[in-house]
């Protein structure tokens, strides 16, 4: 059973920014791009869970199946693995989320950690995107085994299979499949239909269009979230 006790108290946290949107829809790159701007670390709920998956303990086994069926990760899990991590950035300014919350549950689990930080500053940010352009765009998509940075077709080292920022092998992710890539779309979309309304309600959701060119991308999510200046 996973279970977790964490006292926050002593936090220096007062800026929150969730980049949420589909597989593909290059949350990955904004939130990088976000983090950089701002001298804020990221939270990667994805590479969290696939570094625990390398484990051996039987809950980690049982999440490497579902995850290469494309099946979400349950909200116990992932929620420890987001409290784990935010518990090593306590002294921090502020954090850039990557693909957290993905469930009703999971934004609860971020509310009740919010509160305990009495974080004012809490925007999320989604990127509306076309399944078909996403489709296509992953099934080309390459990423380094180390730094973790995406890769398509016409960017440097991606035809060596070399990172040409760290020099890591540039590796195919097995969630990258086309096939499986649509399933985890529209999975994706219809568990964050009631997240997207959940924090459209609350006057926290800046919808973004995903389509455009990632500078567009980025400066309008700056511009939205007031970070122009």
């Amino acid at each position: 059973m996973l279970t977790f006790c964490y006292n926050f108290r002593m936090s220096n946290i007062s800026n929150v920014f969730v980049i949420l949107g589909p597989p593909g829809s290059g949350k990955g790159t904004q939130s990088e791009l976000l983090a950089k701007k701002l001298g804020y670390n990221r939270i990667v709920i994805g590479d969290l869970r696939r570094e625990f998956i390398k484990g051996a303990s039987p809950e980690a086994l049982e999440d490497k199946a579902r995850y290469e069926k494309g099946t979400p990760g349950p909200d116990s899990l992932i929620g420890k693995l987001f409290k784990d991590e935010m518990h090593k950035l306590q002294a921090e300014e502020g954090i850039v989320l990557d693909t957290f919350p993905l469930s009703m549950g999971q934004a609860q689990i971020l509310d009740d950690v919010l509160a305990d930080f009495e974080i004012q500053n809490f925007k999320v940010v989604f990127l509306d995107v076309d399944k078909e352009k996403v489709v296509k765009r992953i099934k080309g998509r390459k990423i380094c085994s180390q730094c973790k940075k995406n890769y398509l077709l016409k960017d440097k080292g991606y035809a060596e299979n070399i990172c040409p920022v760290c020099g890591g092998k540039l590796i195919v992710r097995e969630d990258d499949d086309p096939v499986v890539a649509a399933q985890r779309f529209d999975e994706y979309e219809r568990r964050n239909a009631a997240i997207k309304e959940f924090y459209r309600d609350k006057g926290i959701l800046v919808e973004i269009n995903g389509d455009q060119p990632i500078d567009a991308v980025h400066h309008e999510i700056i511009n939205k979230l007031g970070l122009s200046s």
